[in-house]
């Protein structure tokens, strides 16, 4: 099990090109012995430093007194010096897989397995260490772990659930105390005067709340403002009780940092002299009242939100990360409500094999959500329409193009555009979406009724028309004609539902 020849190789690979850094996540686990752990702390440091190469000057005048009395034999300089014949870059994942293959087999030896020894598996006669010889480490780990995911239970499959109809006093317990309604993202708090913050109130009620081991996809056009709808969703899901992950793929933590801030602000503090901008600007255009304020924010934050809220920035759109990382936190952290931002989508790719990846990769995000359904978790996730479809006014699944058939695999499927002015005037017959707000009432005859009422939209204002495509129940926007319109202030990153439409079944870029 030799292991001193790859962490050489290794070393040598990275202090040749310090760019490799940049391309992988290596463990400071990797570099065992005394000598290549202060070498790999060095070559952190010089990458830090913007070096893309080190010499073995460069190397030795970082180390410190105590350090060179390792160093004393000058067979590890003398090793050093000849990159090119020791390591080859373009073999560097091969040495690190031969460092986390003796990683995998020092860990099976210390829980007691002898891989010299002679073991049966399915029938077969292997020895684990000549057996493992032709794998990589990944293989020998999936080895592992499907006999593990499969000693006991071949045939037991969690998501098969059989019983006999019958209105059993738990059943009509549970309809009575309102068990199969979801959590509900109507409000997304209490404000500072005692009010409710208004987020999805019509959206939530139709679509009775997002229940456990539910998949629901909000689609829409690039920077519709996908990422602003998830503050106030977060909020809702926070105020009830649920623990949240947000996972993305295309920003940092410091867009959805500023979004949650300026929430704090202007939603639980009515404080609405700080936006966006004033932000960024730091503190030169910030009064002493505004920093007060953000004081006060931060203050709340830590008081009412704190832990419960993680987010992850992933380099990479692979779903294997994705879930991994999501069922870390749900088993470490008792998170119950993820969010995806986003599914990436290249229309212009015409392979079948591109919208079928996206596909398969939505079933796993939604098997991932029936898989603990038992623990309360509900997975979110945003997807992009596709732009050749922009223009039309009543949205539906035929926006994701040939991605529809996500659609099959959700319980709840949203879809958002940008209103249009045309939209929003009143004497353009052809496109006006009629605005209103609607009102419970009782009639004459003792009967609960809907009326409506016009609603005024400012032109100076930025609204968003939302559409509910497909629900596990309610009535969604085809069978009642209708969609939700969303006031947005992009400078404050807030987001919330101001009243109903019925948005023409019309392109606007149509003739």
């Amino acid at each position: 099990m030799e292991r001193e020849f790859p962490e050489t190789q290794a070393i040598c690979c990275i202090f040749k090109d310090l760019t490799l850094l940049d391309d992988y996540t290596i463990p400071d686990s990797y570099f065992k012995s005394i000598e290549y752990s202060i070498l790999w702390r060095i070559a952190k440091q010089l990458k830090k430093e913007n070096y893309n190469s080190a010499t073995q000057l460069e190397v030795k005048g970082r180390l410190s007194e105590e350090e060179r009395t390792y160093f004393l034999d000058n067979e590890v300089w003398r090793v050093l010096s000849n990159y090119e014949d020791i390591a080859n870059t373009q073999n560097f994942l091969n040495y690190i897989d031969k460092i986390c293959k003796n990683d995998i087999y020092l860990t099976l030896c210390d829980m007691g397995m002898d891989l010299f020894k002679e073991y049966d598996f399915e029938g077969t006669k292997i020895v684990p260490f000549e057996f493992f010889k032709k794998m990589s480490s990944q293989e020998i780990k999936e080895f592992y772990e499907y006999h593990v995911n499969n000693f006991g239970i071949v045939d037991i499959d969690k998501g098969i659930k059989e019983t006999v109809i019958d209105f059993t006093e738990e059943y009509i317990e549970s309809t009575l105390s309102g068990q199969e309604t979801g959590t509900h993202f109507d409000i997304s708090g209490i404000d500072i005067n005692g009010n409710d913050i208004i987020a999805f109130p019509k959206t939530s009620y139709e679509a009775n709340g997002l229940i456990e081991g539910s998949f629901s996809v909000l689609a829409g056009y690039s920077s519709v403002g996908k990422s602003m709808l998830v503050v106030p969703l977060t909020m809702a899901m926070v105020y009830r009780g649920e623990k949240v992950v947000i996972c993305s793929n295309e920003q940092s933590v410091k867009p959805f940092l500023d979004n949650f801030l300026m929430w704090t602000l202007h939603e639980k503090l009515k404080y609405k002299n700080i936006n966006k901008k004033k932000l960024k600007e730091g503190r030169s255009a910030l009064t002493d009242k505004d920093i007060e304020m953000l004081e006060k924010a931060r203050k709340i934050w830590d008081e009412e939100y704190k832990g419960k809220i993680h987010f992850i920035a992933l380099p990479t759109a692979k779903m294997e990360y994705v879930e991994k990382k999501f069922r870390e936190y749900h088993l470490k952290h008792g998170c119950t409500f993820f969010i995806y931002d986003t599914f990436k989508m290249d229309f212009d790719n015409k392979r079948e094999s591109a919208w079928i990846g996206l596909i398969e990769d939505s079933r796993r995000l939604a098997d991932f959500a029936n898989k603990y359904e038992s623990s309360n978790v509900k997975v979110f996730a945003t997807m992009q329409c596709a732009p050749h479809t922009k223009g039309r006014l009543f949205l539906d699944e035929n926006a994701l193009s040939n991605s529809k058939q996500v659609k099959e695999v959700c319980q709840n499927l949203f879809l958002i555009r940008d209103i249009y002015e045309e939209e929003m005037q009143e004497d353009n017959k052809k496109y006006y979406c009629n605005p209103y707000t609607a009102r419970k009432e009782v009639n004459e005859k003792g009967i609960e009724v809907y009326n409506s009422d016009p609603y005024y939209l400012d032109p100076n204002k930025n609204y968003k028309v939302l559409f509910l495509d497909k629900l596990r129940e309610g009535k969604n926007s085809h069978q009642g004609n209708y969609a939700v319109i969303l006031e947005a202030e992009g400078d404050n990153g807030t987001l919330r539902e101001v009243c109903l439409c019925k948005p023409q079944r019309k392109n606007i870029n149509a003739n």
